[in-house]
């Protein structure tokens, strides 16, 4: 999905530059995340972007991200009831 820059700007949307678990849960949230925290989210979107190396590190206009080829991605992200150690045992007796 292309990058709905009108979605971003509405006044409805709240821009957090370090959320926490209490932030996103429950909460539709687009950028990019950690999978620990994506997981806690109602609905993930995902903001798929090559940045050439001369401009990571600064913030990035919308005008740049449309340049760059930004996407949006939805992606469900479940964090799994098992251990490593429980898929180590598994993976030993197969």
């Amino acid at each position: 999905m292309k990058l709905p820059a009108d979605a971003i700007q509405r006044d409805d949307v709240e821009i957090v530059a370090h959320a926490s678990v209490e932030d996103l849960r429950g909460h539709i949230v687009i950028g990019t995340l950690p999978v620990q925290l994506a997981a806690e989210c109602g609905e993930y979107w995902h903001l798929e972007i090559d940045v050439p190396a001369e401009y990571r590190g600064r913030e990035l206009t919308i005008a740049d991200m449309e340049r760059f080829g930004c996407t949006l991605t939805c992606y469900t992200v479940q964090k799994c009831t098992t251990d490593a150690s429980q898929h180590e045992e598994s993976n030993q007796k197969g």
